[in-house]
This record gives C-alpha cells, sequence and structure tokens, in this order.
C-alpha cells in the first residue's frame, strides 16, 4: 500500500533538551481506497476492511455477537453499525479513534440497513416492526433523539441519501405484485415516486448523484448490479447499464467516494459469498475476498477517516480486538 506520511515534529531542539516524552503524532493520507464489510469468518459476523487491492485486511471489531450494516459518518470519526448483543438487533456507534462505542437505538423489532446522511446529523434504516410484517424506513439524530419515520409503503428497506442530502432513495417489497421497485423522495419523505418497475433492490447514489446502482433479479437466485441515470425532475425512467458479470446473485452495491469503483458481493456458486470490486472506468470486476467465509453489508471508508491517525502506539489495539464487552 503506498501512503504518503507527514510527520508532525514540535519543539524538537526543545524535547532533546529537557528528555519530555510526547506520543507520536502523526497525519496520514491514504492513496489507496478501504471497503468496510461484515463477515463470519470468525464464527459471528464482525465488521472489517480492506483494500481494492485485497491487501491489508484489518478487524474492526470482535464480539461473540453479531455486528452488521457498517455505515461512516461522512468526518470519518463514526461508524454506525447494528448488533444484537441484547437481543434485538439495535444500532450502535463507534468513535473509532478514541475506541469508544455506545448504543443508540432500544426499541421493539430490529434495525439494518443503516446511511449516514450527507451533514453528519441523522442516520436512516429500515426498522421490523415487532411481531408484524411491516418495515418503514426512519431517522434518527447521532444522540438517539428526534425520531421520525419517513415511509408507510409496506416493507420498506435500503436507505440512500443523496450526496446533496436532500432526497432518500428505497426499495419497497410488494408481496402481491412479487416485486420490489426502488422509491425516491424528499429527505423527509414525501414526494415518492416509483424509479424501476422491475425486481430491484439495495440503491446507492452516485457521488454526483445522477446515477443510482442497485441488484436487479433476472430470476430466482440470479441478480445483477445495474446502474441507472436518475433525473430529480424527469419521472420517466432513465438508462440502464449492467455492470456485474458473475452468474448467480449479486448485491449490495456500493460506490466509492471518488465515483471510479464500486464494490458488491457476489455468490458464484453455493459455497460463498465474497466481495468484489469493478472499476467504472474499465469495467474490470476483481475478487477481493476468498476464505469460505460469507460477506454482507458494505461501506467505502471515507477519505477524512485517514486524515487524521491515532498513534502508532494504539494502532495495534485499534486494529486488533477494537471493543470487548
Amino acid at each position: 500500500m503506498k501512503r504518503k506520511i507527514a510527520y508532525l515534529v514540535i519543539g524538537v531542539v526543545s524535547l532533546c533538551i529537557n528528555n519530555v516524552h510526547m506520543p507520536n503524532t502523526y497525519a496520514q493520507i491514504s492513496e489507496t481506497q478501504y471497503i468496510t464489510f461484515a463477515s463470519n469468518r470468525s464464527g459471528s459476523w464482525d465488521l472489517y476492511m480492506i483494500d481494492v487491492n485485497g491487501e491489508d485486511l484489518r478487524n474492526l471489531t470482535n464480539h461473540p455477537a453479531d455486528e452488521l450494516d457498517p455505515a461512516w459518518s461522512p468526518n470519518g470519526q463514526f461508524l454506525a453499525y447494528t448488533s444484537n448483543r441484547d437481543g434485538n438487533f439495535d444500532i450502535y456507534l463507534m468513535d473509532v479513534h478514541k475506541q469508544e462505542h455506545w448504543q443508540l437505538t432500544n426499541f421493539p423489532g430490529g434495525a439494518g440497513d443503516l446511511t449516514w446522511s450527507p451533514d453528519g446529523q441523522w442516520i436512516a434504516y429500515a426498522h421490523d416492526a415487532a411481531g408484524r410484517q411491516d418495515t418503514d424506513i426512519y431517522r434518527i439524530d447521532i444522540n438517539g433523539k428526534n425520531l421520525k419515520r419517513l415511509t408507510n409503503l409496506g416493507l420498506d428497506y435500503g436507505p440512500a441519501w443523496s450526496p446533496d442530502g436532500q432526497w432518500l432513495a428505497f426499495y419497497s417489497v410488494n408481496l402481491l405484485e412479487r416485486k420490489a421497485s426502488i422509491y425516491i423522495g424528499t429527505k423527509d419523505g414525501r414526494n415518492l415516486r416509483e424509479i424501476t418497475k422491475s425486481s430491484a433492490r439495495g440503491p446507492t447514489w452516485s457521488p454526483d448523484g445522477r446515477q443510482i446502482a442497485f441488484p436487479l433479479s433476472h430470476g430466482i437466485g440470479i441478480s445483477h448490479i445495474t446502474v441507472i441515470d436518475v433525473d430529480i425532475n424527469d419521472k420517466n425512467q432513465g438508462e440502464r447499464h449492467q455492470l456485474s458479470e458473475n452468474l448467480g446473485f449479486n448485491k449490495f452495491p456500493a460506490w466509492s467516494p471518488d465515483g471510479e469503483w464500486i464494490a458488491y458481493v457476489s455468490r458464484v456458486d453455493s459455497a460463498t459469498i465474497d466481495l468484489y470490486v469493478i472499476n467504472l472506468v474499465t469495467e474490470k470486476q476483481r475478487k477481493l475476498t476468498g476464505d469460505l467465509s460469507n460477506v454482507s453489508g458494505l461501506a467505502w471508508v471515507p477519505e477524512t477517516f485517514f486524515s487524521v491517525s491515532p498513534s502508532t502506539e494504539k494502532t495495534t489495539t485499534l486494529w486488533g480486538k477494537l471493543k470487548q464487552l
């Protein structure tokens, strides 16, 4: 991995004369992009990150319970995720640099499909109602307050904020028609309109807000990562373009911050579900994992995460067993 490391030296002469100890503080800028994902390689589901070359695998969580649905705050300081350590899947927040974490929600039912608003103030998620077949999109602030329901179509999942924070995409399952369609609406859940008429799930916006990628079903057990042009002011469906090549199902697309890559998970055979990336310029795909474990929900690590790194003395602890509860 190529990195530029700039060391911050304060009062070198003074420190040498007075023999004062200071931690090794440095700013670090990464030239390689990373993807966060959930994997059950350790037995339970934990969170990991890996670079786009399939190298430098790092363990972010280590807990007997399951941890899924990673979502980074725009400033790279916080990682939101879901965990069932208290029974239901609730939302937790982790301050990665301070190695602190706390529970954000404690509601009946379960939370999933987390996405952080571009201004860093809100987390949108899908909430399964306890005891009844109903899932809606909610948003909550990072203090665990101001909860608001945004959708009420029936079975709504996979919220995704537009880059400007003004729009929200999600998909809704219609059991009677046996299909799942993608909708977009304003950030408060109003002015909803359907942008796909075929079975589509899990949308993700391009960084410029002009396209949405999603898995498009081609029959039982088969789906491909597809990109559609989106014009907020045009109610017609945009042009579609298939990206993934693997036979089987391909899902959980996630657009890189620079718009160059889409990460997704793919099951080529019945054994494993692996992480892939596809370069949108060359349309060449690359497999990043392959150790007989399964991979789920994806989130790109923000570039801002690498702008300030903890001291080297904390690196082993940070990327090893980050939290022990």
